[in-house]
């Protein structure tokens, strides 16, 4: 059975963390996506924008592939994995500036 596993970061949260790693104000990072700093703060939130941002100034300023920030936004999902060959699937989240961060562990106990 092929159990679908979301990974729970829409594009707002993928710009806020990359925008915290790089250490960018909100200013620059809404100027270099052509939007308000309002716009982007409801991006980083929500995962929507009232219009569409400038991915390809966007990616390069955050170290992120412009395409692939695009295609997050439009719905892009990695292929279900079929869990079920693991007996075991643990969720360990830790929490860091303001954003907390979930990790899945899976293992087989006997291999």
């Amino acid at each position: 059975m092929i159990t679908p596993m979301n990974l729970e970061d829409h594009v707002g949260d993928i710009v806020r963390k990359g925008r915290l790693h790089a250490g960018l104000t909100p200013a620059a990072v809404a100027a270099a996506a052509g939007l308000s700093v309002a716009e982007l703060e409801a991006l980083e939130e929500s995962g929507t924008a009232a219009h569409t941002p400038n991915y390809g100034g966007l990616g390069p300023l955050l170290g992120l592939d412009a395409a692939k920030l695009e295609a997050v936004a439009h719905g892009w999902a990695p292929e279900p994995v079929d869990l079920g060959p693991w007996r075991e699937l643990r969720c360990l989240t830790t929490l860091g500036m303001g954003l907390s961060v979930n990790c899945y562990l899976a293992w087989d106990e006997v291999t």
